[in-house]
């Protein structure tokens, strides 16, 4: 059984944004098709991770998750619903960075899956997180995870992972969006944040 780890899901997360860029362009303005786009439709980015990752997609708020990666053997079939034994992947999108992303963390900790995905977008430059606010936000965060008695799990098994996109992508060009620092994943580790590179 493949283990589905931080680094290969924000591996799969930046291949399945540049396969879409076009519909990421088109949606980008309005928060609610862009949502749509990420989480809501049949075929949402959450879904293309998943068929990515070998793994099935549940986008329609699974016990109030934005959506729940797991495989064919967790689903328990002839219960008339869908009843899942495991999750390997647990999601949150937010698109507003300052709009309680405590909330989305402490869901997220509170429920078991092998890895737990937080998605959003600060308004400022991500590079080294120079913006007060965003640091201030983060630290936040990463005390609250701290503060949970899986900390040393989470920070060992490197399972919490916060991926964060430019809130303005006025300059993105399809050729070089990646390149340009749009995307930074983030792991949690007991020292602070961890900064993926692919």
């Amino acid at each position: 059984m493949k283990i589905i780890t931080a680094n290969s899901f924000y591996k799969a997360w930046l291949n399945i944004i540049k396969k879409n860029i076009v519909d990421v362009y088109s949606c980008w303005n309005s928060r609610k098709d862009y949502t749509n786009l990420i989480i809501k439709k049949d075929d949402s980015l959450i879904t293309q991770v998943s068929k990515e990752l070998d793994l099935i997609c549940y986008n329609a708020d699974f016990y109030s998750i934005d959506s729940v990666l797991y495989r064919k053997e967790d689903w328990l079939s002839g219960y008339g619903g869908v009843f899942l034994r495991h999750l390997v992947v647990a999601f949150e999108h937010e698109n507003d960075f300052f709009s309680g992303l405590f909330q989305e963390t402490t869901h997220l900790l509170i429920t078991q899956a092998d890895l737990k995905v937080l998605v959003s977008y600060p308004p400022q430059e991500l590079d080294e997180f120079t913006n007060k606010h965003i640091k201030d936000e983060l630290n936040n965060l990463y005390q609250i995870i701290l503060g949970s008695p899986y900390a040393n799990e989470i920070s060992e098994k490197e399972n919490f992972l916060l991926i964060l996109g430019k809130d303005d992508i006025t300059d993105l060009k399809t050729d070089n969006w990646q390149e340009d620092g749009y995307w930074k994943g983030l792991v949690f580790k007991l020292d602070g944040w961890k900064a993926l590179t692919i």
